[in-house]
Order: C-alpha cells, then sequence, then structure tokens
C-alpha cells in the first residue's frame, strides 16, 4: 500500500513538474541481476539472463530505484501478456 502511494505521489510532482530524480553513478549489470533476482520467482522460469560479455562493464547516471521500477514494470507486463 505504500509503495502504491509513492508512486501516486510521483506522477503528481511529475504533473507538476517538481519531481527529483537522483543522479547517482550506475552499474547497469548490478542493476539487471537485483531485477531479476526480484522478479524470478514470479517469474515460474521464464527468466534468462545473459552473462555480460568481455569488456567495460556499462555504468551510467540515473535513479536507480526509478530504473528498478521501470525494470519491473516492463518484465511484469512481459510475464503477463507474453507466453
Amino acid at each position: 500500500m505504500g509503495l502504491m502511494v509513492s508512486e501516486l505521489l510521483d506522477i503528481a510532482r511529475e504533473e507538476a513538474g517538481r519531481l527529483e530524480l537522483g543522479r547517482d553513478s550506475l552499474d547497469f549489470d548490478d542493476v539487471l541481476l537485483v531485477a531479476f533476482e526480484r522478479l524470478e520467482p514470479i517469474a515460474a522460469s521464464r527468466l534468462r539472463l545473459r552473462l555480460p560479455q568481455d569488456g567495460a562493464q556499462p555504468v551510467g547516471l540515473g535513479d536507480g530505484e526509478s530504473l528498478q521500477q521501470c525494470l519491473t514494470n516492463l518484465v511484469d507486463n512481459a510475464l503477463k501478456y507474453k507466453p
């Protein structure tokens, strides 16, 4: 319930032009692993996570929690609507 209220407040802030997102350093491999670990129990073995290829790990700046929320929504919708 608290998460839903928080999301509604974020929507209201965004519509008012007052939503402030973090600019944290993110390691996208870690972000994907966290999302995978969170969603795997509800995915019934339908998720696969490929190991990163050799080379520099992708990094960037962004709001880690908002990115996790977006990934969760995308994967959850894919699990619901794709056989």
